[in-house]
């Protein structure tokens, strides 16, 4: 038999090759030869495949890292923005109290310093710019006296917003993903002439502008110079707060948003016009399912996840799809339903979502408080939800109206605080499988004190409690606000009264809900009376008072940033507000609170509206439930 040749074929002998000349160069082919080539074949395409696989995981690996990296950009650029912002406000601020009193120290002041800190990182035009503004704010007054206070004040501040919005831009190029990562073919989406402006509606700082009854003069030169100093002059008779809607402009009478405390000279306005920085919410999208009012909204570990909690006795679970933008149909669903979860006889009022340990807790007008088990990554699209275990939770007796949990020896999620409709709240621990019951109290709390005994003797009926909340500054103390209006700190560790905190205006109508600062020492609570009323609970005393809706406040939320918050009312809207300290010297510890938009976010149902408003946790959206049986996102 032939033998077979290096190139996969076999040659006859020497001899038949010399007899048959035309034979030369023709190989011939057989099985052997025919299989070890198809062999050979095939492992080269085996390695080629698993060569492919391996560098097709490498890119994925390297995508996901790279998309970590985007995200973490984008929270220090956000982050620096909203520095910036707070520079800005400082500067404001700063010529607040030394333009006016016609007097300017010689020495550089803190804003200054900070102005020259920052422009010290930036290029040599800005340099100039920079030291030219500290040097003209450090001019004495008396030196320029030739031209009037507001003529020099809206110059200064045209000057500084300049250097500002130069700043912003060399940021957004320092974060931008074409310097970061030069490989990555997304455009960045900052640009120069959008730098100005922030991304995030929820870091919005509002400009501050004061006058006194002797600016008339300076005032109407700021208003003829507002399109180069991009400031508002401000009024003595113009409102507190504004209220503005892109889609249905609705204004607010003077007389419905008056803060507590604030000088008859420092009235400030603010429109959309004269505030270029003003980002507004825009409708993102809805979605529907329930058969009946929503109550309650909570975002999962992950944030792509929300939980909705309706009046049907069931709770729905949704997996966030990509947000739409405002020119897509605001109609649009932006989630879609994953499971829901049954369970209650009653209407679902409360949730409360443990990241730790990936439980779930509702709280129901059955007088029972659920806990669910959940997966810890949201479902992908297509994904079977495995089946979510539920319990109930013993000890309860009456309708529950709100949960919240709390950390406990450092570790998170630890206990559980129910308020039920009996006026007890109840402690629970939830570090075990089986939640024990610790602690319950009520509106007097453990160990009273003798003057709360004796009120206790007079008191026909004891007040209900309708909310519980933790405030970041006490995380050893549970917020309770209750339906007599009173807002109540207790201790977790035995449940007596620490604080207590009534409305100024000596008013008993009751507190729907109440709200912790997630940086300051403030609590905020929503009232039957159309108001919410702020509390320091370091200085124990009410800083803010709002006469914020024309209908009962229901909800209450404050984004993760703590620069605004939001409110929904039973008449259907929804008011996004500022939130910000006052330049009143005497009263360092008031605030003040903006309103910038107005949006009529549901249909009004059996005398009800909006229901809950939530923030996301890490995106720039906010959901809105209300009676209508609608989940609304803004962003």
């Amino acid at each position: 038999m032939a033998s077979y040749s290096s190139n996969g074929a076999s040659h006859g002998s020497g001899n038949h090759a010399s007899q048959d000349p035309s034979s030369q160069g023709v190989p011939d082919y057989n099985l052997s030869g025919v299989l070890h080539f198809l062999q050979s074949e095939w492992r080269r395409y085996e390695h080629d495949r698993n060569t492919w696989a391996i560098e097709r995981a490498e890119l994925r690996a390297r995508i996901a890292l790279l998309e970590g990296e985007r995200r973490s950009v984008e929270n220090l650029k956000t982050d620096l923005l909203r520095r910036i912002k707070m520079l800005e406000l400082a500067l404001r601020q700063e010529r607040m109290k030394s333009v006016p009193n016609g007097t300017s120290s010689a020495t550089p002041s803190v804003t200054n310093k900070m102005l020259e800190r920052v422009a010290s990182t930036s290029h040599s035009d800005d340099m100039s710019d920079s030291t030219k503004l500290s040097s003209r704010a450090a001019t004495p007054v008396n030196n320029v006296v030739k031209l009037p206070i507001g003529v020099k004040d809206a110059k200064g501040r045209a000057k500084s917003r300049e250097f500002l919005q130069q700043c912003l831009q060399e940021i957004a190029y320092l974060t931008s993903h074409a310097t970061l990562n030069p490989i990555t073919p997304t455009t960045d989406p900052t640009n120069t002439d959008s730098a100005s402006q922030p991304p995030r509606p929820e870091f919005h700082a509002a400009p501050l502008t004061a006058t006194t009854q002797e600016d008339t003069f300076a005032s109407s030169q700021i208003a003829e110079l507002r399109a180069d100093a991009a400031s508002a002059a401000p009024t003595k008779e113009a409102d507190a707060a504004q209220p503005v809607n892109p889609t249905q402009p609705s204004p607010v009478p003077s007389e419905e948003v008056m803060p507590v405390s604030h000088s008859g000279d420092e009235t400030m306005v603010q429109q959309p016009d004269q505030v270029p920085d003003v980002q507004l919410w825009h409708p993102h999208g809805s979605f529907s399912s329930h058969l009946d009012a929503v109550r309650a909204l909570m975002y999962d570990g992950s944030g792509e996840g929300l939980f909705t909690a309706s009046d049907d006795c069931t709770i729905k679970y949704w997996r966030m799809l990509p947000t739409a933008t405002p020119q897509n149909d605001p109609t649009k669903p932006v989630a879609e339903p994953l499971t829901t979860l049954r369970g209650h006889e009653a209407a679902v009022t409360c949730l409360a979502y443990s990241k730790v340990h990936n439980i779930l807790y509702s709280g129901s007008l059955d007088a029972t408080v659920r806990q669910w088990s959940i997966p810890s990554v949201t479902p992908a699209k297509g994904e079977t939800v495995s089946p979510c275990l539920s319990s109930v939770l013993p000890g309860t007796d009456q309708a529950v109206w709100g949960l919240a949990l709390f950390p406990s020896h450092g570790q998170e999620d630890m206990l559980l605080v129910s308020v039920s409709a009996s006026g007890t709240i109840h402690l629970w621990n939830t570090g075990e499988k089986e939640p024990q019951l610790l602690l319950s109290w009520d509106y007097f709390g453990t160990n009273a004190a003798p003057e709360a005994e004796e009120e206790r003797k007079f008191v026909s009926s004891m007040p209900v409690p309708t909310s519980v909340t933790k405030c970041p500054a006490n995380l050893r103390a549970c917020v309770v606000s209750f339906s007599n209006g009173v807002v109540k700190l207790y201790n977790l560790s035995d449940g007596k009264e620490l604080q207590a905190f009534k409305p100024p205006s000596g008013s008993q109508a009751q507190a729907n809900m109440v709200v912790g600062h997630p940086t300051l020492p403030l609590v905020a609570a929503a009232h039957e009376d159309n108001c919410i009323h702020v509390y320091d609970i370091r200085e124990n005393t009410c800083v803010l008072s709002l006469h914020a809706h024309r209908d009962s406040v229901t909800c209450l939320d404050i984004d993760p940033s703590g620069l605004t918050f939001v409110s929904g009312s039973h008449n259907g809207t929804v008011r996004f507000w500022d939130l910000m300290k006052t330049g009143d010297v005497e009263s360092t510890s008031t605030y003040q609170a903006k309103c910038f938009q107005e949006v009529q976010a549901h249909e009004v149902h059996a005398k009800e509206g909006v229901l809950a408003v939530a923030y996301h946790p890490s995106s720039p959206l906010v959901a809105t439930a209300g009676a209508d049986g609608a989940v609304r996102m803004y962003g």
